[in-house]
């Protein structure tokens, strides 16, 4: 039983980093600094004006593989979430101002690296 739960778990992953790298929007040459928090930690990621407003407004999230900071549409961040409901993913609500709202587990390991 655990070993299957584990082959489940493995699958999941794989199938989370197949959705990760298909619909990955890191652009390398972007220059605008993107700040965002989680847990205590701000962390950045280099985004374009558009990405940036994309962020802003909700289309865009963030989450990471493989300790890399990861831009994907909200579509997708939705899909991940149904499959692992512990993954971290940062997505911003324009609906309610204070901060983005971030999915992070009471649980979760920290899988991704100090700025």
């Amino acid at each position: 039983q655990q070993r299957a739960l584990a082959a489940r778990r493995k699958q999941t992953r794989a199938q989370i980093n197949t959705l990760i790298k298909d619909n990955l929007q890191n652009i390398a040459e972007a220059e605008v600094r993107y700040n965002f928090v989680v847990g205590e930690n701000i962390k950045y990621l280099y985004v374009t004006e558009t990405q940036q407003q994309a962020l802003a407004s909700g289309e865009l999230a963030i989450t990471f593989m493989e300790g890399k900071r990861c831009l994907i549409p909200l579509s997708v961040a939705q899909q991940i979430l149904s499959l692992d409901p512990d993954k971290i993913i940062v997505i911003n609500r324009p609906d309610m101002p204070e901060e983005p709202s971030l999915v992070v587990p009471d649980n979760a390991p920290d899988e991704h690296p100090s700025v």
